[in-house]
């Protein structure tokens, strides 16, 4: 039996409907989801007032699962707005 996770790209453009896609994407029964931040907006990407809304909301169509259900996408909607996510780090230049 294939184990389908499904790829969403969190950019500019999508972090506001982001509930919205996770709810579409939901819809088709994947196993699990995965969001990746859009490495060239990562320094503005957590900075709009709907932030804590989208991620509420998110939180709350999850809680419609077992809490063992989609481990990855439950883990990522933690990190998608973090700069300091894994592959997103700024890296550090010596300015002496």
């Amino acid at each position: 039996m294939p184990f389908l996770i499904l790829n969403v790209c969190v950019g500019m453009g999508t972090r506001r409907g982001l509930a919205e896609l996770v709810r579409a994407a939901l819809a088709l029964g994947p196993n699990d989801l995965k969001l990746i931040p859009v490495v060239q907006a990562r320094e503005e990407l957590a900075h709009f007032p709907e932030r804590d809304d989208v991620v509420a909301e998110i939180e709350e169509m999850l809680s419609g699962f077992p809490a063992e259900a989609f481990p990855l996408l439950r883990y990522k909607l933690r990190t998608v707005f973090s700069t300091e996510s894994l592959g997103l780090k700024t890296s550090r230049r010596n300015n002496s």
